[in-house]
Order: C-alpha cells, then sequence, then structure tokens
C-alpha cells in the first residue's frame, strides 16, 4: 500500500522533536503529489510476476480491494486490466459467430434485440463495469419501457449468452446475469385466445376462395382443421401427404426472414405426421392435381404456376387473400395464426387428449398445450367429479344396504 500524498519521514521540529496533528498523530513529510488526486494506491504482483495498481480515495477502499485480488490471485482467478477492459461489443463479435448457426428466423430475432435493446446499453460497457446491480436496473426499465415479459426475457437472454462466453474466454469470473430475477409470464387467459368456430372457418375459407382461387380456401381449411404453422403449410410438398391414411408428413419449415425465403426443419426440430379429417381429402386431392411428388402442395402463384415449383410467402399472401377475407367476414383482428386455436378447440371439444393436442401442434412438451388451452378441459374436470360423487354415493348405500341385512 502507497500513501501518493505523504511520504515516511517524520516532521520535526528545531529541536529534533516530532511536530504532532491535532490529533496527536506524527505528521510525515507531504509529497509533491499531495492534494492531487486519488491519496492511496494498492500494488500486488501477479503469478507472472506483473504488478498491477489501482488508486483509491479511502484507505478503507484500497485495502479491501487489495485483499480480494490477492486472494484471486493465490486461487488462480486473477485477470488481467487488458482482458477486464474488453467492452461487450467486442464479445459480441464471437457470439454473433457462434449463433450463425441457428435457424436464420430465430437468429434474426436474436440479432434484433441486441441490437434494438441491448447494444444501446451495454454495448461500449467494459465488461469490469457491468454490475449485477445494473443489469437488475435495465430489466426494470425495460419493464417500464412497456416491453411485454417475453421480450425482456429474450432481451436478458442475448446479454446472459454473451457474457457467458465472456467468462469462458477468462474475461471475467463470474456472469453479473446469474440470478437476475425476471418478470414472470402470466399464464394465457382464454379471453386473449381468439377461437373461431367451425362454421366461421368455413366461411373465411369461403371468403378466400372469392379473393383469390380454391387454393386458398383449402389452405385456410388446412391450417384451421389440422393445426399446422404457416410455415409448415408452405413446406408441404405433395410427397408429403397420404390421401389413404389421411396424414401429412411434417419435415420442412418456410420461413421468410427480411424479404428471404429459409427453409429448414420444423420449430420442435423433428419431424411428425398429423392427421387430417375426410372433409378435406376430396380437397386435397383436386389440389395435388397432375403435381409431382417434389412439387410444392400449395405454390407461389396456384396450381397453374409456371417454371420450378415455390413455397407460398405468409407476408405476400396475408395481404393478399387472408387479410381481405377476414374483413369480409368481419373476423378481424384473426391472425393467420390463430387457426391453430380452431383446432385445437375443435379437436378438444371432440375428445382429444392433450396428448394427442400436443403432438398435432407439434409443441415439444405437454405442458405447453396445457398453459394454453388448458380451461378447454373445464368440463373434463367437472365430468371427473360427478364421476366420484357417483361412486361415493354407491359405496354409501352398499353400506346402507348390509347394514339392512
Amino acid at each position: 500500500m502507497v500513501d501518493r500524498w505523504f511520504t515516511h519521514k517524520i516532521l520535526k521540529d528545531t529541536h529534533g522533536v516530532p511536530i504532532l496533528d491535532k490529533d496527536g498523530h506524527e505528521q510525515k513529510a507531504p509529497t509533491a503529489r499531495n492534494g492531487k488526486g486519488m491519496r492511496w494506491q494498492a500494488r500486488f504482483v501477479t503469478r507472472d510476476g506483473k504488478e498491477v495498481g489501482k488508486s483509491f480515495a479511502k484507505k478503507t477502499d484500497a485495502n479491501r480491494w487489495l485483499a480480494e485480488q490477492t486472494a484471486n490471485v493465490e486461487r488462480g482467478e486473477h485477470i488481467p486490466r487488458d482482458k477486464l477492459s474488453v467492452t461487450v461489443d467486442a464479445i459480441s463479435v464471437g457470439w454473433e459467430a457462434r449463433i450463425e448457426q441457428l435457424k436464420p428466423s430465430t437468429r434474426a430475432g436474436y440479432l434484433n434485440r441486441w441490437r434494438t435493446h441491448v447494444q444501446p446499453r451495454w454495448g461500449t460497457v467494459k465488461l469490469s463495469d457491468v454490475e449485477h446491480a445494473d443489469v437488475v436496473r435495465w430489466i426494470a426499465d425495460l419493464t417500464r419501457a412497456g416491453q411485454s415479459v417475453s421480450s425482456v426475457s429474450a432481451c436478458w437472454g442475448v446479454l446472459n449468452q454473451i457474457l457467458k462466453m465472456a467468462v469462458r474466454n477468462g474475461n471475467i469470473l463470474r456472469n453479473p446475469c446469474a440470478d437476475v430475477a425476471l418478470p414472470k409470464t402470466a399464464h394465457i387467459e382464454h379471453e386473449d385466445l381468439r377461437i373461431i368456430t367451425i362454421n366461421q372457418l368455413r366461411r373465411l375459407a369461403a371468403s378466400a376462395e372469392e379473393h383469390g382461387t380454391p387454393q386458398d380456401g383449402t389452405m385456410i381449411l388446412t391450417l384451421g382443421f389440422v393445426g399446422l404453422r404457416f410455415g409448415e403449410l408452405a413446406g408441404l410438398q405433395v410427397r408429403d401427404v397420404n390421401l389413404d391414411a389421411r396424414t401429412l408428413r411434417i419435415r420442412r419449415n418456410v420461413t421468410e426472414v427480411d424479404g428471404h425465403l429459409h427453409i429448414g426443419s420444423p420449430k420442435s426440430g423433428k419431424p411428425r405426421r398429423v392427421n387430417f379429417p375426410a372433409y378435406l381429402v376430396k380437397r386435397l386431392q383436386d389440389q395435388i392435381g397432375a403435381s409431382g411428388p417434389d412439387d410444392y402442395l400449395f405454390p407461389l402463384g396456384g396450381r397453374n404456376q409456371t417454371g420450378a415449383s415455390k413455397p407460398m410467402r405468409r407476408t405476400n399472401w396475408a395481404k393478399r387473400v387472408f387479410t381481405p377475407a377476414v374483413e369480409k367476414v368481419e373476423l378481424k383482428p384473426l391472425t393467420i395464426h390463430d387457426l391453430r386455436h380452431a383446432f385445437a378447440a375443435s379437436a378438444i371439444q371432440a375428445g382429444a387428449s392433450i396428448y394427442v393436442v400436443q403432438r398435432q401442434l407439434g409443441h415439444a412438451r405437454p405442458s405447453i398445450t396445457l398453459d394454453i388451452y388448458g380451461y378447454l378441459f373445464e368440463d373434463d374436470l367437472s365430468d371427473a367429479a360427478d364421476r366420484l360423487d357417483a361412486a361415493l354415493d354407491k359405496l354409501d348405500q352398499n353400506a346402507k344396504d348390509r347394514e339392512s341385512e
């Protein structure tokens, strides 16, 4: 520990007696830096022989820092200043390279959150200055600014991934994002879901055909009666349709990112087979027509398109067909994704179990399906309670019968 304001030399009077200050302590000779800058400088030597120092206004702060750094050196956890001075921006370069392997739509979502919410706050900040308390305040600021729970969690996830990489790179010892309490996701209330009836679905399909072609009506009915995501519908090829078994093989997903189409695996990463009702057999048969097995089932430009078969684009189809059809039958603000709810509701009302609905929708876990559509099983709970009452009544009656014998 070095006192930069005073030397070790004791001041003495003309008689050689040490001069005392008002507190009775011996006064020391001031240095040329007296009263300038930080007074106390703590220094230590790393295992590779380098001297590291830092200045403080208070001696207690200097001692505390020195004790921490010395302990880190002894544990082999000391991080050189040049690594700590690296910014979050610099680490993000490696993070961006790492997420190249993700699906285009997923990667685009990450990059959008990084550039919109994370980088403006943390990009130029040194890793040594990223504190847990600052991350907590940032999360609170995002929430107060009106960001949704899922958006806040996603933004935290991006920063967390980058700081995890910093830990692995040896730039910091611990991740400041760890143990940050995130806003909790409220269960989806059933009034928040837009569920249309089978009759409304058929009216919507008819309206779509008026604005477009029979293909457009079949697309809407397939989305609503089978529960596919639009990307899964767009990725269907003729070879994926089995009219006899009434199944569709979901093995491709089409996403549109920045105007470019990307074809990859389904959202779950695994292919699956789904069933469709007999009502769709004739429509799908007509839709296939003379198409080849590698042609898209619902091609861009319709069945009469010329040239190579291309998948339907969601943005274009929604603007050209879906939105006008929705407005015509007064179902606004219905979205394409809402058609999945129509399938789920009709399947549950027809007696399908949560596991059947989960597999058809392609949810990773039954709990996801239950969180969204669990309220539709309330009648099942009532029926179960009624059956239990009936069983109890029967037991009571049997007991009375035995007593009377």
